[in-house]
């Protein structure tokens, strides 16, 4: 079974199940603050996600207890009909 997260084009955490929050080991207030920040340390890292030039790749975290967690995370970008990007997917 894999961890799996929805985020908003900001970067916000809208949906996850209960393995992202294993492996994260946050209740849900402290994912919803750190949204994007749980994967990315640097902005240009979310933008390559955006832009469709990062779809896979292994990402160094840390979960709440400050444990370094090495990820193979997998992107994907999802498009309303009228093409504009509307969140993008994570699956660990």
């Amino acid at each position: 079974t894999m961890a799996t997260a929805e985020f908003s084009i900001d970067g916000m955490l809208l949906k996850y199940n209960s393995f992202f929050e294993q492996i994260f080991q946050y209740d849900a207030s402290g994912l919803q603050k750190k949204g994007k920040a749980l994967l990315f340390r640097d902005e240009q890292q979310w933008a390559r996600v955006l832009d469709g030039r990062l779809s896979s790749t292994d990402l160094q975290s840390y979960n709440s207890k400050g444990d370094e967690v090495w990820l193979n995370v997998t992107f994907t970008c999802v498009r309303s009909a009228t093409g504009a990007l509307s969140k993008v997917l994570c699956l660990i």
